[in-house]
């Protein structure tokens, strides 16, 4: 199931939201009680020996499939810092459109 959601510009939007854990996935549900949220399956974009010092992968945000910021988290200081990318050519938002279906396989799909 997709909910739409009116955004500011009186357009509807879906919103559908992953997350890596069923706790995360219960206080966005509770912050964006409008969203389909699912289990993302993407935890492995950390890594199974990833230490904290080492940068890690914050946020994957995709809009209408075409434009990407992906975030990550400064070791240490725990800053994030982003990269944005956007057109259907683009590399990063390519491999970003990969990655994310990962968690949308057709078992786990919000949509089905």
């Amino acid at each position: 199931m997709r909910v739409s959601s009116s955004s500011p510009t009186g357009t509807d939007a879906d919103l559908l939201i992953g997350a890596l854990t069923e706790s995360l996935q219960a206080q966005i549900q509770t912050a964006v009680p409008n969203a389909t949220t699912f289990i993302s399956g993407l935890e492995w974009l950390h890594g199974e020996d990833v230490t904290e010092d080492e940068t890690a992968i914050g946020r994957l945000l995709l809009v209408d499939r075409s434009t990407i910021l992906v975030n990550s988290i400064v070791p240490g200081t725990k800053t994030e810092q982003a990269v944005f990318g956007e057109g259907f050519g683009n590399g990063l938002v390519v491999i970003s459109r990969r990655l994310m279906a990962q968690g949308l396989l057709i078992a786990r799909d919000p949509k089905q």
